[in-house]
Parts: structure tokens; sequence; C-alpha cells
């Protein structure tokens, strides 16, 4: 029997995904001018004033005074806890002289960053650009992302850009903004990309030489003394929640539920040691499998996509607003589990991408009545790693899309073969 429906065209789809977009961001933006800053935003912006006025981001004490002193208002400010070249990196925003107006700036930035990531997701995935750019606004981290100011969109653009395209260029600009994409040089050592390691070298040194010339060489002191031993040790600067809280989507949340460590924002000294084991092993697993992919093969699609799990996985705590590096594996996951192959795989791909559009609030409701459902994101980040990490479509097929000719790059109309070797 005939649809009584007429069949939706491609651009009516587009329409549709920019009207979602421009719909997330009003909704964003009325919920961002209740409060005077989001708190990562407060640290990504006040931490260049503060390096470039001889002090150091890493004090909380002197990101609390200098906030204060440019807005006339006292707010906490988390301390910042990124690579010094990534101060240098934002240092633009010293020439806003408005907060408020810095502050839009860096929104409107977050969410051109993130149509670029939904564009080059198109891209490299063969799929339609309204599908992408609707995923991305559809997952609650990409809104969370504009809210709270943080940059982990743009992590992930430069997580994709190094993986799909073997650069050390891209790696060395997303390891300077979150060191966590430095998992990704396990692939480019398995595989003896020499070039790609060349370009992550000399990047990086420039970046590292830059930031101490223009700003002060003991921000490295500063950096390493009060952000990176403590981290490396497990402890953490901003307030930190229950292990098994839903908004973190961790290992350490299924960690946690093996045993208690000394409090309830601790793992056990042996949930430690498997949190440390579990990561090295999925980051050298990826490396390995790595090797049969080409350079810029959509194939290496899923080894970007397993990278982003693995630094959700690897984080001490991994908020929402980390779930955003899931993007290349939702991507991934959507290629392998497309509906044209059948009910029961959409209805798998569903249940993946289900933890990621439900909105914190809902589960955290639900966890205190079910504590169990804490970790349903940290299952689903888990199963896209292994999903990533098994499901291989051959690079001799189509890659499917269900919707022709609907996107910003050409897609078949028939799904890919899929094997799981």
């Amino acid at each position: 029997m005939r649809s009584a429906f007429p069949p939706i065209g491609a651009a009516a789809l587009r329409a549709m995904a920019v009207a979602l977009l421009l719909v997330a961001v009003v909704h964003t933006s009325v919920g961002m001018s209740a409060m005077l800053a989001s708190d990562d935003s407060r640290t990504f912006l006040v931490a260049p004033r503060v390096a470039a006025a001889g002090g150091s981001p890493y004090d909380a004490a002197q990101m609390h005074d200098a906030f204060a002193a440019w807005t006339g208002r006292a707010r906490v400010v988390f301390p910042f806890m990124y690579p010094p070249p990534f101060v240098l990196m934002t240092s633009w925003v010293c020439l806003i002289g408005d907060f408020e107006v810095a502050r839009l700036v860096w929104f409107a930035v977050n969410v051109g960053v993130t149509v670029a990531l939904a564009w080059r997701l198109a891209r490299w995935a063969g799929l339609p650009g309204w599908l992408t750019l609707a995923g991305a606004v559809l997952v609650t981290s990409t809104r969370d992302n504009w809210y709270w100011g943080n940059v982990n969109v743009a992590v992930a653009l430069a997580l994709l850009e190094a993986v799909m395209q073997a650069s050390g260029w891209w790696l060395a600009v997303g390891a300077m903004a979150k060191i966590a994409p430095v998992v990704v040089l396990a692939s480019f050592v398995v595989r003896r990309d020499g070039r790609a390691l060349l370009e992550f070298a000399v990047a990086t040194g420039a970046l590292l030489a830059a930031t101490a010339l223009v700003f002060s060489p003991t921000l490295y002191v500063a950096f390493v003394r009060d952000a990176l031993t403590p981290m490396l040790n497990g402890l953490y600067t901003a307030p930190m929640p229950r292990l098994d809280d839903p908004d973190n989507a961790s290992l350490s949340n299924l960690l946690s539920l093996l045993g208690p460590g000394a409090t309830p924002q601790t793992l056990s000294p042996t949930g430690g040691a498997l949190h440390r084991i579990a990561v090295v092993g999925m980051t050298l697993a990826l490396a390995w499998e790595s090797r049969r992919e080409g350079r810029g093969q959509l194939g290496s699609l899923r080894i970007a996509g397993g990278y982003g799990a693995v630094m959700i996985l690897a984080a001490p705590v991994a908020w929402n607003t980390h779930l955003v590096l899931a993007l290349p594996a939702l991507a991934q996951a959507w290629r392998v589990l497309a509906p044209e192959r059948g009910r029961r795989r959409a209805w798998a791909f569903g249940a993946l991408f289900l933890p990621f559009v439900v909105p914190s609030a809902w589960l955290r409701e639900s966890y205190y009545l079910l504590p169990p459902v804490g970790a349903v994101r940290a299952v689903a980040v888990l199963a896209l790693y292994a999903l990533c990490l098994r499901g291989r479509i051959a690079p001799s097929a189509g890659v499917g899309s269900g919707v022709q000719g609907a996107g910003l790059s050409p897609t078949m109309s028939q799904p890919p073969a899929v094997s799981s070797a």
C-alpha cells in the first residue's frame, strides 16, 4: 500500500535541520541570559587575561580576583586545568573589553565549530549533511557545551581531522587544548607514520615555544605543579560528583559499582588500577586495528570514533559536555546500523543514541529510584567503542545514508557491507 504522506525532499530535510539548529541556538542563548556566566566560560575567558598580566591561571584565587575586577561581581571561577598553549590559542579574548560581549563571541564560535564538525562528519562518513547536523544538535552534550562555554566541540573536530587525515598538525591543536587526544599517537606509532609524528612534534614544539615567549615559562611550572600532578594523582580541583552519578560517563562510573573507594568520589585501589589498565588496553587495541586503515579512508571513521570513546572513558569524571566526543562514533554506528539494514539494527541504533539525547535531569530523577541507571551513559559509550573496534565497512561498498542525494556530500542508495573482522 502506498503511503498517504508525500516523500520528504532533500531541500525540506536540510531546512528542518537548519531550523532545529536555530531553535537550539535561541533556546540556549535565552537560558544563558539568566546567569552572569556559565562556569566553564568564566575559566576560559579569564585565563588569558590572568596570564597576560603575569599571573597564573592555575591559581583559583587569581582567577577569582581577575573575574571580579573584569565584571565587578564576585563569582566562583574554577582554576584553569588545560595546557599553557591553550591560553595562547584563546588569547584573542583579551582584545574584547566587555565580558558579556566576550561570552557571546565565545558562544557564537562554539556554534560555528559545531556546524563545521557536522559538515566534516558528513564529508568523512558519506552521510547527508542534514543528518549529521540534526544528530549533533539533538545530542544534549552539544548544547551543554554551548551553554556552559566548554571547548569539547572544538576538541572533537580536531580529533576527527587528526585521525581522518592522519594529521599531526590537527593532533597538536587538540592535544594542546586538552591533553587526552595524545592517545591518537599510538596509531601513528603502530602505523609507522613518520610524517604525522614529525608534524605533531613540530607543531607542538612551536606552540610550546610561542607560549613561553608571549607569556612566561613559569606557566609550565604552574601547570605541572597545580594542574597536571593533581590530575595524575586522581585529584580534581572542581567539585566532584559521586562517580555513579548519571552525569559521569567515564569508565570510573562502572568500576565504582565493583566496590567503594575512600569516598563516593574516588575509586578503590583495585578500581583505579583496572581503570588505567582498561584505558591502555583499549588504546592499544585501536592502534593495532588502525593498521588496516589507509590515510583518509572512510574506514578510519571507526578509529576516530573509538578514540573519542576512549577519551570519554579515560576521564576521571566525564561530564555530559564530554559526550560530544562520541559524535564520530555515533556516525559510525549509523553507518553500521542504518535503518536500511533491518528493523533490529535500527532499534539497536536507537538504544545507543537514546542516552545521548535524554536530558541529564531526567536520568538523575530515574537514578534516585533505580541507582544502576546512573551507569547507562558509560555503558552506551563502552558499546560504541566495541562497535567501532569490530564493526568494519567493506571499502569497496558504498556508504548508505537512507536518503539519496539529501546531504552536503554524495551518497549511495544502497547500504555498505559490514564485517566483524
